[in-house]
């Protein structure tokens, strides 16, 4: 999940520089400049902050417009520059419940022997791995069924890859990410498992 967050905090802080081009007047810049800049001037207005403006006791009408303004500027810097923290914090909620729920879902198949079944690992065994893999941190191999026929299978990173004629149990997971996904586990007689 590092891996997909390091690009939702980039796509989040070009929509911050995006999003500063709205209350930015006079500065022309693309979002990656814009979005810099956000950052770096963020600093510098919270240490050049008026002390008038933190009392609330403006002498004039003027300074407490100017005092208006400044806090305006100061909370939507401080919402731009948040902007890619809250995007990968988000993404971290979501993504932690979808590959919860994958691991859960799999664990309680495997566990209750519902619709699991029985395959080898080919030879080789290692597939290229897919978003699906990616994301979820697992790797992709190739078992054959009992009916002959080859599929795709999802095994978790820390189990390692399962050697060439390795029985795996095999727990349909449905549709997953646009096709269907299967996880498996190497075969210990002691798991109950309904052949299929």
């Amino acid at each position: 999940m590092l891996r997909p967050a390091v690009f939702v905090f980039f796509v989040g802080f070009l929509l911050s520089g995006a999003f500063a081009g709205f209350w930015e007047k006079g500065i022309d810049l693309p979002p990656l400049q814009m979005s810099q800049r956000q950052f770096s001037r963020l600093p510098v207005d919270i240490a050049e902050f008026p002390d008038i403006c933190l009392t609330g006791h403006a002498a004039s009408s003027f300074q407490g417009r100017r005092c208006t303004e400044r806090w305006v500027m100061l909370s939507l810097r401080t919402l731009g520059v948040a902007l890619p923290f809250l995007a990968v914090f988000l993404f971290f909620q979501i993504s932690w419940r979808l590959v919860r729920g994958a691991y859960e879902e799999a664990d309680t198949k495997l566990r209750l022997g519902k619709d699991s079944f029985v395959a080898v690992t080919t030879q080789p065994s290692q597939l290229t791995n897919d978003f699906y893999g990616w994301f979820h941190s697992l790797n992709a191999v190739s078992v054959q069924l009992k009916n002959g026929k080859q599929m795709k299978v999802y095994v978790p990173i820390e189990a390692g890859l399962p050697k060439p004629g390795a029985k795996l149990v095999i727990a349909p997971l449905g549709k997953k990410f646009g096709a269907p996904r299967a996880m498996g586990i190497v075969y210990i007689p002691h798991v109950s498992v309904v052949s299929g």
